[in-house]
């Protein structure tokens, strides 16, 4: 948030009072353990609540240093004093060449348009059985006798072929 004030300006009245009664809680927090400086969790209630770790004590400096953002400059860019510089080759020191995207063609087109409607048929028929058809694994049906061939079953008014497989008949 100390950040969003040199990038807003227009924000520090409303950011930094936060900023500072966040800060004056967060030093409050920090009273515990054995030599009275371990931050604890709890910024709400008054003094350590009996946590203690790396992420207590970071997230009350942060807060608390946060409180230092006006005497600090703004982010830098490139053309306001900033020096780094891009480097495609991640240090490797080989020269990496990145070929441009080929130009889309009506095959690409097209076989994004099949892949598309094949996604839409399936989540809307998905979406159909498993709402409006209410089938389910429950649907399945338990058979003691044997069963030599394939049968036709109707569940909820929809027709599924099933076979076999130990005396239980498997949707699909």
């Amino acid at each position: 948030m100390a950040a969003t004030t040199k990038v807003a300006p227009w924000t520090s009245d409303q950011i930094l009072p936060l900023l500072a009664s966040s800060a004056q809680a967060a030093a409050q927090s920090c009273s515990g353990g054995n030599d009275g400086n371990v931050c604890g969790t709890k910024w709400t209630q008054a003094g350590w609540d009996g946590t203690f770790g790396v992420g207590q004590q970071m997230s009350a400096l942060e807060v608390i240093q946060s409180n230092l953002i006006k005497k600090v400059a703004g982010p830098v860019s490139n053309s306001t004093g900033g020096t780094s510089k891009g480097n495609p080759s991640a240090g490797t020191g080989t020269t990496v060449h990145v070929e441009p995207p080929h130009a889309i063609t009506t095959g690409d087109k097209a076989g994004a348009g099949v892949l598309t409607a094949v996604v839409i048929v399936s989540l809307l028929g998905g979406g159909y059985v498993s709402t409006v058809a209410k089938c389910s694994i429950a649907n399945m049906v338990l058979i003691s006798s044997p069963v030599d061939v394939d049968r036709l079953i109707r569940v909820n008014g929809l027709a599924f072929w099933t076979w076999k497989r130990d005396g239980l008949l498997s949707l699909i």
